[in-house]
């Protein structure tokens, strides 16, 4: 499969990036903060007529969600505004006219694989099935494109399709995915960091069922036999399956698991529902509206779509060549940070690798909550055994189980010591909710011992709550954020003193939750810190 990274291929118009753009502004964000630095210039980007690659769009959505709380959300809102606002440009207006004096919505939701043809050349829309107040959609990338890179476009087409209605000013659609192509492991790991895996059958995230393997069953449609949603329970082998959700499941604002979908399919289905209007109210609607003289546009604008169609397509031709020189070099500066990206996302937040990567950061006091965690008695298994490939597997999935949960509660795993973990929440921005971080500290602490046990394991745990100091500490060629401070030798003391499956708090972090928790308090012989009081998580 071509790599979306790489690609060079003018596959999105900007017709998506600036419904994008636009929607963010109105909520206060600058377009310079989504487009500086792309290689294009700012002018390029906001001209509807141009295209650009994948990887360009996909770094637009990504700093578009990390502008607006990384809520997936704004794709949505900001397709169902396309409509309302002319944000299609001409199209927009030639589909207005056409639609409201002459058809109905079941008209252009018919028409909406050819307009997808001005929008992207990612993906295709194939139309299944239509009636008066409803149809069902087929979506399908192209070979070379991955979903789950793309995932951004999922929320925006929907946002547009369910914008139909409301050129007559009707409510929106309502825009249900049955299926969807989204490989469902991947898309939580890589866009949400949610822990999850398959099971025998069973979708476990953090450790509770979400979604069964199912057998996809065909039924008839207008174009055929087609995957729609139905299931049953019996795989047979080989037969083509998906995930279906049993447990609805939200990220930020966005329905990310809705029960009764279907992942991991063959392609996306769209079932769209809208209102009925009768012709007099779908034109009384219109002429209400700044359309009113549709009529004495009609012709210019189709001349201006036939003039777009061909001016799009000689700008293609003609910018191919500029776009190669300048992704070439872009693609290797980015391979470069890139590989240095990934290598510090393991331990990093993607806010912290990204001004490691533009700046170096001093090291400066801050506060926040450091956790321990360490299986009991791993190195003796190991020690007392020849096949330690079992127990690999198991450090393993404990690893990735830990890290998980502590990043879907705003923490961060800094590093692996052996067979434990330590992770920080907060320590490297000033003035942070610390009281919610350490709840969320103790939450994450509760669930990993849960989960660890459940794999066979026991699990000793010490938290506290403090101040450190954290930054870049090193040479220039061999710099690494690092952690220094009692807080953090107090944590680790804590773990080393719990006993099996056991969570000790240190005195600060207690006094900082209160009445979150209940404990029990007890007195420790610390090494290197003497006696302290300290307190059992009950």
């Amino acid at each position: 499969m071509t790599s979306p990274h790489t690609s060079e291929e003018l596959v999105v118009s900007n017709r998506n990036t600036n419904l994008i753009i636009n929607h963010c502004e109105k909520r206060g964000v600058k377009a310079s903060a989504l487009l500086a630095h792309l290689g294009y210039p700012e002018a390029y980007l906001r001209n509807p007529d141009h295209w650009v690659p994948l990887p360009i769009f996909h770094e637009i959505t990504k700093r578009a969600r990390k502008s607006l709380d990384d809520d997936p959300t704004i794709f949505y809102e900001a397709g169902l505004a396309a409509t309302s606002e002319g944000g299609l440009g001409a199209i927009e207006v030639i589909k207005r006219m056409l639609g409201a004096l002459f058809v109905d919505p079941a008209f252009l939701i018919r028409k909406i694989p050819e307009y997808n043809e001005y929008f992207n050349k990612t993906k295709s829309i194939r139309v299944l099935d239509v009636k008066e107040d409803s149809a069902l959609l087929k979506i399908t990338f192209r070979k070379g494109i991955d979903p789950v890179y793309d995932f951004n476009s999922g929320p925006l087409v929907k946002g547009v399709v369910a914008s139909v209605p409301l050129v007559w000013k009707l409510r929106p659609a309502r825009v249900e995915e049955v299926l969807l192509q989204y490989d469902i492991l991947r898309l939580l790991k890589e866009h949400f960091s949610i822990f999850a895996e398959i099971r025998g059958n069973d979708l476990l995230i953090e450790g509770k069922v979400y979604g069964r393997v199912m057998q996809l069953v065909k039924e008839k449609t207008q174009k055929g036999y087609h995957y729609l949603g139905k299931y049953k329970e019996t795989v047979e082998p080989g037969a083509p399956t998906g995930i279906l959700i049993t447990k609805s499941l939200k990220y930020k604002e966005y329905p990310l698991l809705v029960p009764g979908q279907l992942y991991n399919a063959p392609y996306f289905i769209l079932h769209v529902r809208w209102e009925h209007a009768s012709y007099g109210k779908r034109l009384r609607n219109l002429f209400s509206s700044k359309f009113v003289h549709a009529d004495s546009y009609l012709q210019e604008l189709e001349e201006k779509t036939i003039y777009f169609q061909k001016y799009a397509r000689e700008l293609e031709d003609t910018i191919k060549e500029r776009n190669k020189i300048i992704l070439d070099e872009k693609q290797e500066v980015e391979r470069l940070k890139n590989e240095l990206s990934n290598i510090l996302s393991s331990h990093l937040p993607p806010d912290l690798v990204h001004a490691m990567t533009t700046h170096k950061l001093v090291p400066k006091r801050n506060f926040g909550i450091v956790l321990f965690a360490d299986l009991v008695g791993f190195s003796k298994r190991v020690h007392g055994t020849d096949d330690f490939a079992p127990l690999l597997a198991d450090l393993n999935r404990y690893f990735a189980l830990a890290n998980q949960v502590v990043r879907a509660r705003d923490g961060w795993v800094y590093k692996y010591l052996g067979d434990a973990v330590m992770a920080v929440f907060g320590g490297y921005r000033e003035g942070e909710d610390y009281e919610t971080l350490g709840k969320q500290a103790v939450e994450a602490a509760m669930k990993i011992v849960e989960m660890t046990r459940a794999m066979g394991w026991d699990l000793r745990v010490g938290i506290e709550y403090g101040d450190f100091i954290a930054g870049e500490i090193g040479p220039e060629d061999g710099r690494i954020w690092d952690f220094l401070g009692e807080t953090v030798n107090f944590a680790c003391r804590l773990g080393q003193h719990a006993n099996a499956n056991e969570i000790l708090l240190g005195s600060k972090v207690v006094e900082l939750i209160g009445d979150a928790v209940r404990v029990e308090e007890r007195q420790l012989m610390l090494k290197g810190l003497g006696e302290q009081k300290v307190f059992k998580l009950l």
